[in-house]
């Protein structure tokens, strides 16, 4: 009975393992300066000379709805400024994600990666991928998927 559950959860966790690694491997390493085009047609440097969050997403996916949705509540709560957070698209067209933050009424900047270069660039294997940066461009945490302690951190970080 027990050799089964062992299985059950190597099955579910080993082809996490490459994603966790590099988690761990690229917090305290310098981000790369790319430039990300805006829904409001601006170009956004990363990193930003400021304490941000970036969040790379999809219209399509479940659990960045609900860490966007946390996002913005943190932003209209007034705990975090809205200017310290950048979600990215990764891979979708201009309409659909300029539909898509209009109608959820995201208060935060919205980039493009549609070539999902910038994806490439900082090894973005899977949405939500959050990135804290700091003001020298250093990535202090980096996180995949829905994390229990989002607003926490956000709050302490960015406030």
């Amino acid at each position: 009975m027990n050799w089964i559950l062992v299985f059950i959860a190597a099955f579910f966790l080993v082809p996490k393992i490459p994603n966790i690694i590099d988690m761990y491997k690229t917090q305290g390493t310098k981000a790369d300066t790319v430039l990300v085009q805006t829904i409001n047609n601006d170009d956004i440097a990363i990193p930003r000379g400021k304490k941000s969050a970036v969040i790379f997403w999809a219209t399509w996916c479940g659990p960045c709805e609900i860490e966007l949705m946390r996002v913005n509540r943190l932003i209209n709560a007034k705990k975090i400024p809205s200017d310290s957070v950048l979600a990215i698209s990764l891979g979708e067209a201009f309409e659909d994600v300029n539909k898509h933050a209009v109608e959820r009424g995201y208060k935060f900047l919205v980039g493009l990666d549609l070539m999902k270069t910038i994806a490439n660039k900082y090894k973005i294997l899977v949405t939500p991928t959050i990135l804290l940066i700091d003001e020298n461009g250093k990535i202090e945490w980096k996180t995949a998927g829905l994390s229990p302690t989002l607003e926490l951190r956000l709050i302490n970080y960015l406030k």
